[in-house]
């Protein structure tokens, strides 16, 4: 919608106001209503993460991991998005913020959920 064409509608709208007239008070009421129904609907129904994401199995691999490298490859060949990886995260109550990207969230995880554990051990002398 152009400029224009918004400036009238407003023009219109403020016009219908200002008569005071029930009807036509009613009937832009009805107007905006499913106006904003719609927008709802239509945001609600949008899919920001792939439906397939399962927590337990992407946990429990990565738990099993020998490696970083390791980790890496599991998240690799699972083939998920940023917005996968940061609700990954955010399911093991890593830190993401918006500007990182898919690397550094990825880095992020495979730390969080490897690294700490192979540092543990290294510093306990297991391996």
């Amino acid at each position: 919608m152009a400029a224009r064409e918004i400036a009238q509608l407003l023009r219109s709208i403020a016009d219908l106001i200002e008569n005071d007239d029930p009807e036509q008070a009613n009937l832009l009421r009805q107007v905006f209503e499913s106006s904003s129904k719609n927008y709802r609907q239509s945001k609600s129904s949008r899919v920001k993460y792939s439906p397939r994401l399962d927590f337990s199995e992407i946990s429990s691999r990565l738990a099993r991991a020998n490696s970083r490298q390791e980790g890496r490859e599991i998240l690799k060949e699972m083939k998920l998005t940023k917005v996968d990886l940061s609700r990954l995260g955010r399911e093991f109550n890593i830190h993401i913020t918006k500007s990182d990207g898919s690397e550094v969230v990825e880095d992020k995880i495979i730390e969080a959920l490897i690294g700490g554990r192979l540092n543990s051990k290294a510093i306990r002398g297991e391996e």
